[in-house]
């Protein structure tokens, strides 16, 4: 088992790293979920929803026939993340609960939106 040696990594260059990947990955616009224009299919919805499953079934069933199953184990290169205090800290039972807690209130905070509306 190999063990993936982050120690001669600085912790400002892998902050670097991270904040040049979400400066370059942020969108500026999005127009997800209809906030867009509305668009019409050029083809009959019932066509395009029978082309999207077969291109799906098509894909799968190629991935079958060029993918064989082996009886390899291939071993990769691991990290644990529990020899760092900031690893401890993030599986505290203490943190673990209030994550829970606080998804569990924002779930009932969007069902509560969602019967209210903007009425």
């Amino acid at each position: 088992m190999k063990n993936l040696n982050l120690n001669r990594i600085k912790p400002r260059v892998l902050f670097l790293f991270w904040l040049t990947w979400e400066l370059y990955f942020t969108p500026v616009i999005s127009n997800a979920h209809g906030f867009g224009e509305r668009y019409d299919l050029p083809v009959p919805l019932w066509l395009y929803i029978t082309g999207a499953g077969m291109a799906v079934v098509l894909s799968f069933g190629i991935i079958g026939i060029f993918v064989k199953r082996t009886n390899h184990t291939f071993d990769y290169p691991r990290l644990n993340l529990l020899r760092w205090r900031i690893g401890r800290a993030l599986v505290s039972p203490t943190l673990v609960v209030s994550v829970k807690v606080i998804s569990v209130l924002l779930l009932v905070l969007v069902i509560i939106s969602g019967f209210i509306g903007t009425s």
